[in-house]
């Protein structure tokens, strides 16, 4: 068996895993969340991997109990960032933890196909590794 195989394999279940984590999150608040309407605070922007900026947005809004919340969107955008501060958004926030939103509209690359097709392209190459090392004995 070769252990920097099954390392991989391992790695890209891991992978996996989270993805599917985060496709379920993003997925049941942005179609079961509470909805609330928000300002945009700011932009807050970084890199990935590649070096390309992306664009995470932070609102601030209300809660039916009056307290105010600032969260940052669960997903970013790629290249230029549609919205602005001081601009009027609806989010979806998860009830028990307000400071996960997800803004309808906005997260579009963050759907659940790409998310979904990326979490099954990482699960794949983990069991073809992890079936490679294991026939290998």
């Amino acid at each position: 068996m070769n252990v920097v195989v099954v390392g991989f394999g391992c790695l890209f279940g891991l992978g996996a895993c989270y993805g599917a984590r985060e496709t379920v999150r993003v997925h049941r608040i942005r179609n079961h969340g509470a909805r609330a309407v928000g300002e945009v605070d700011h932009i807050r922007t970084d890199t990935d991997g590649d070096g390309d900026l992306q664009h995470h947005p932070v609102i601030r809004f209300a809660l039916p109990d009056g307290r105010t919340v600032l969260a940052e969107s669960a997903t970013g955008m790629p290249g230029f960032c549609p919205l602005s501060p001081g601009e009027q958004v609806e989010v979806a926030y998860h009830p028990r933890r307000p400071e996960l939103i997800v803004i309808p509209g906005f997260d579009g690359p963050a759907n659940p196909w790409l998310y979904g097709c990326l979490t099954l392209f990482l699960a794949g190459f983990s069991a073809l590794f992890l079936f490679a090392a294991f026939i290998s004995l």
